[in-house]
């Protein structure tokens, strides 16, 4: 959760608004869409992937239990949790696949139990995902993407990306550019590892933007961006108002990795107490551009921000 600074960091920004609009499909009218289709997997715990190719276009499943997957979905749909509802992968693949250019919200949902080899929890192939108060956590993934891989827009709003597990890059988040483009709102990005390369928290080569968030105890212990790595041609990161920390890498950028070409922009932010094995505890430019605006560099290990030089105003 939030340590009273970050709360009271929150406090002194703009709080942001995020409307997502329903999605119903042409030919689909409103009755069916706003129709809650109920699926108990209490008692059936394969209840749910047969509801889901038995929905509409754009209809809402109210789900209860822990259900047990993996789940593909390649139509628009809502699905939302009821008590402690629980999308389980049962290690058997990607525990969520949003497949083709859809719309899917998953509301107050875990996915959890995913194993796959590219997005462990969640792989989102082209489509345009927004999870709202849900919570991704404990899965793994043998490439990249260990909570979730993004290849579409995806919206995470008031909701928790923890303890999942990348082989190699992103192992909270892996958005993938030049298609792939995220938004964090009002969220937690922690304790996720990428095992063997770089962001352990978030891995970026498309267009990502953080607001309000908290990216903290993230591990990168062979590669760099600890926190977050940010690279690319398509690299373009953004934070505002968002507090790094506690995250580390073996390499550099224990909080913030900016590799060539990408671009970064850090407003009103937070970058304290992360380490590095060599340098830029806090912040690290190898190539790419930073802008930094009213942002703390503070308490970083072995130094805020490496090369000399590369973050205005920030010193050691």
């Amino acid at each position: 959760m939030f340590r009273r600074t970050d709360r009271a960091a929150w406090l002194r920004w703009t709080t942001v608004a995020a409307t997502v609009g329903a999605v119903t499909s042409a030919g689909v009218s409103a009755t069916a869409a706003d129709e809650h289709t109920p699926v108990d997997c209490r008692g059936n715990p394969s209840a749910l992937q047969p509801a889901i190719a038995a929905a509409a276009q754009g209809a809402t499943l109210s789900v209860r239990g822990r259900c047990i997957g993996p789940f593909t979905i390649g139509k628009s749909l809502t699905l939302v949790g009821r008590g402690q509802a629980v999308l389980d992968g049962n290690r058997a693949g990607t525990a969520v696949t949003i497949s083709g250019a859809v719309h899917v919200r998953l509301n107050r949902l875990t996915v959890t139990g995913g194993q796959g080899s590219k997005g462990g929890g969640i792989l989102n192939a082209g489509g345009a995902l927004t999870m709202d108060h849900s919570t991704v956590t404990r899965n793994t993934s043998s490439s990249t993407g260990g909570g979730i891989r993004n290849e579409g827009t995806l919206t995470v709003q008031f909701s928790s990306v923890h303890d999942n597990t990348a082989r190699t890059l992103g192992g909270g988040l892996d958005n993938v550019g030049p298609g792939g483009r995220l938004l964090v709102i009002r969220s937690t990005v922690h304790h996720n590892t990428s095992d063997q390369v770089d962001g352990g928290g978030i891995f970026n080569d498309g267009t990502a933007t953080v607001d309000f968030s908290v990216v903290s105890g993230n591990r990168a212990p062979v590669g760099s961006g600890g926190g977050i790595r940010d690279t690319g041609v398509s690299g373009r990161l953004t934070l505002n108002g968002t507090v790094v920390r506690d995250n580390t890498a073996a390499g550099v950028g224990g909080g913030v990795s900016v590799g060539a070409p990408a671009v970064a922009t850090l407003n009103h932010s937070q970058v304290r107490n992360n380490s590095a094995g060599t340098a830029g505890g806090g912040i690290n430019v190898d190539g790419g551009a930073l802008t930094v605006k009213r942002t703390r560099v503070v308490g970083n290990t072995p130094n805020n921000c490496a090369p000399t030089g590369a973050v205005p105003g920030c010193i050691g």
